[in-house]
């Protein structure tokens, strides 16, 4: 079964190579080895999950997390964010915890939500992680903030009782360093007054369709900010701000780790200053995107007569390195496991080169911090949002310090299971297998959630999908985390592994080879039935849905957060990002035999006749143009789509309220067509007479294909539903 639908997909391409059938090769003598994995249990809470429990959960830091830890060692700062469903909005706040435990303390309003245009002027949309350092002397917390309108450098006395803005509106400002006891020194965008004049100058001449044209993203060039850096200095008092000397723009490239060499990374010297630990590469001719490296130790005057680490563990990816008390002990932390998804603390000796393992985990560690006898660091498991720990090196046992969410341990999660296998290609990925409430011995539809599973397991990559809820409605989910081919990249540059992922598809059949393999051995154990599966997708996710519903007949409901890949989007790109990728071999889609390999594999538009799913799009107005092909064309098929524009919204959606609108339509959809469930709330009333004009011309259409001898699943009767509270796991009560 496995081989007969990869092969199938691989003469779809009609470019296999040599290599690529030798990698399915490897597959023929059966189906990859699929584990199963327990990792936690059913939570103790009671009260079911709802979608607002979700958009409640205050966070420290953004995406990643972040701890800030003063000179002293006594106290981390973080900054919490919690949605404010209300005013559509977020609420940031500094805060500071003393490592030791006890209270937090609130020391300054954060100001208003970050996101950041990349140099090209794009703004995906994502919030900016929150940028603070510690005074010399600790006295101050100095930090990035966003308040009408302008982002600056801002500080607030360790008690909270003093905030003050150091920087004027100038520029909006990027990063800073303070560089001593008296200097901070600091990159903007360009000046504010330079961009009106640009802007106010293209208005009345009209502007050049060059790079910074993109019409899919904006009918007007996009903002020249992030090209230029410009590095400022101020006082730590916020007086005396002006343009960064020589002296202070070379310790600036210094202190951003730019002038670093790129054959060693992460040098940390010691407390004394004597001694430089280092990850170097262990073969120069292995210079790829992530090139093994191993840990060794030099003094720091002379780097030539290092003690390198010879125990296993200090080769591969270190992530993090920390000096003890004295020149003879280092702490790092490894990423490692299967496809590197645990995180481990070491301790090396280096007197003796002895290596002892502190302490290993499969969750989520992150932003650890220094002290004298253990880390202070941020934790998240799948059914736990992020806390502020301590690990003790001696006992090596985590305690949690601060919890921001001692409510949600009222909410009831489910069972969860970590799943790992390979694709085609014998790379490594994992998900973790959310099992649905009230779990028996019997078959459940499933939701698949991408293309990163770590953390906590909230929404999948763009937070739009709520997997706990999702399961909560009765679905297995997995949350899946596309591979990462951490084996190749020891290999081959970052630019040879795009050209890898982009040649002969080799990215979707990668994704399509990993969901078959799973959704097949999910239902082989009998968890599943595999006539009713879902798939979402945002980005990268979202082209695994496309190659999916095309290629495959295994996903019964799709929801996608982008849809592009139409033939049509090329045209709508810029000058740079079409460069770039005819540089990876993606020419136009009426160039040569391999660009229409390329584009008719993966468009919606040049497939339809092979598409049965039923799809919603829940697309940002950045990017909605590069679905317009492929909408027009599904309708014009007859076939089962509904597509909303969410006004403002970029890549990623970051209001609240948008937010909460694609989760509630997300649980409907599935629930309509996975499970012939309608919620009776009277306001979704228009929204469910679409639906079953769509499900008519679905089932007539199915009619049609079962007529001409292809095997089709059957749709589920509709039952509707008494509302529980919006969002909630609805009452399975029929409505007389």
């Amino acid at each position: 079964m496995y081989m007969g639908t990869l092969l199938a997909l691989a003469a779809v391409v009609g470019l296999l190579s040599a290599t690529d059938a030798q990698s399915m090769a490897i597959a023929r003598n059966g189906p990859p080895t699929v584990r199963f994995r327990e990792i936690t249990a059913e939570t103790h809470g009671r009260a079911p999950i709802h979608i607002r429990d979700l958009l409640h959960i205050r966070e420290i830091g953004s995406e990643a997390g972040e701890l800030f830890l003063s000179p002293d060692r006594a106290t981390v700062a973080f900054q919490l964010r919690e949605m404010e469903m209300e005013r559509n909005d977020y609420t940031y706040t500094w805060m500071t915890y003393p490592v030791n435990g006890g209270v937090p303390t609130v020391i300054g309003d954060g100001g208003d939500l970050i996101t950041r245009a990349d140099a090209d002027g794009i703004d995906s949309g994502a919030p900016v992680d929150p940028v603070a350092q510690w005074s010399v002397d600790g006295r101050w917390l100095i930090y990035i903030k966003k308040a009408n309108g302008v982002i600056g450098i801002w500080r607030s006395s360790r008690d909270g009782r003093v905030v003050e803005r150091l920087t004027s509106d100038r520029a909006d400002v990027i990063d800073f360093r303070v560089l001593d006891a008296s200097t901070i020194v600091f990159s903007t965008d360009k000046p504010r007054a330079e961009l009106r004049a640009q802007s106010k100058v293209r208005a009345q001449e009209g502007f050049l369709w060059d790079d910074r044209f993109d019409p899919v993203y904006s009918r007007l060039p996009l903002p020249d900010t992030g090209s230029q850096v410009h590095l400022r200095a101020v006082q730590v008092d916020g007086t005396q701000e002006r343009d960064a000397s020589a002296q202070e723009t070379a310790e600036w490239y210094q202190a951003t780790g730019a002038s670093h060499s790129s054959r060693t990374t992460g040098s940390v010297l010691s407390r004394s200053g004597k001694r430089v630990a280092m990850l170097k590469a262990l073969d120069p001719k292995l210079q790829g995107a992530r090139p093994p490296r191993t840990l060794e130790v030099a003094a720091s005057s002379d780097s030539t007569n290092a003690v390198v680490c010879r125990a296993a563990a200090c080769t591969g990816t270190i992530s993090d390195i920390w000096w003890g008390a004295d020149d003879n002990q280092i702490y790092f932390m490894r990423h490692e496991g299967y496809d590197e998804s645990h995180r481990a603390i070491y301790q090396w000796t280096i007197h003796g080169n002895r290596v002892r393992l502190i302490y290993e985990t499969a969750n989520y560690l992150t932003a650890c911090k220094f002290l004298d006898k253990g880390l202070i660091c941020l934790l998240e498991t799948p059914v736990e949002p992020r806390r502020i720990v301590s690990l003790n090196f001696k006992e090596g046992v985590l305690k949690t310090g601060y919890d921001p969410n001692p409510e949600f341990k009222a909410v009831h999660l489910t069972r969860v299971q970590k799943v790992e296998w390979r694709d085609v290609y014998g790379d490594a990925t994992f998900g973790h297998l959310v099992y649905p409430a009230d779990y028996s011995d019997r078959r459940y539809p499933l939701v698949i959630v991408q293309y990163r599973s770590r953390g906590f397991l909230r929404g999948g990559t763009g937070g739009e999908y709520p997997i706990h809820v999702f399961a909560a409605n009765g679905y297995f989910v997995l949350s899946w985390n596309r591979p990462e081919s951490f084996e190749v990249q020891a290999k081959l540059t970052a630019d040879e592994i795009q050209k890898r992922r982009v040649s002969d598809n080799h990215e979707y059949i990668s994704a399509v080879s990993a969901l078959t393999y799973v959704i097949d051995a999910l239902s082989e154990r009998g968890l599943i039935d595999p006539a009713r599966v879902g798939i979402t997708g945002l980005s990268n996710g979202a082209q695994a849905v496309r190659v999916g519903i095309i290629h495959t007949t295994k996903f019964a409901a799709a929801i996608m957060s982008q849809a592009n890949g139409a033939p049509l989007s090329y045209y709508l790109l810029s000058d740079k990002f079409r460069t770039y990728l005819r540089f990876y071999g993606m020419t136009a889609p009426d160039g040569s035999r391999e660009a229409h390999a390329f584009w008719d594999y993966q468009s919606i538009a040049s497939n339809v006749d092979k598409i049965d799913t039923p799809i919603l799009m829940l697309l940002n107005e950045s990017e909605m143009l590069h679905a317009a092909q492929n909408i027009v064309a599904l309708k014009e098929a007859g076939r089962a789509v509904e597509a909303y524009v969410y006004p403002n919204a970029f890549h990623i959606k970051t209001q609240p309220r948008q937010i909460e609108s694609s989760m509630v339509r997300s649980v409907d959809w599935f629930n309509f067509w996975l499970r012939g469930v309608e919620d009776s709330d009277s306001t979704k009333a228009a929204q469910y007479v679409r639906w079953e004009a769509l499900r008519h011309e679905q089932a007539e259409l199915l009619a049609s294909r079962r007529k001409n001898g292809v095997a089709v699943n059957p749709l589920p009767p509709i039952v509707k539903t008494d509302k529980v509270r919006e969002g909630n796991p609805l009452a399975e009560r029929r409505i007389p």
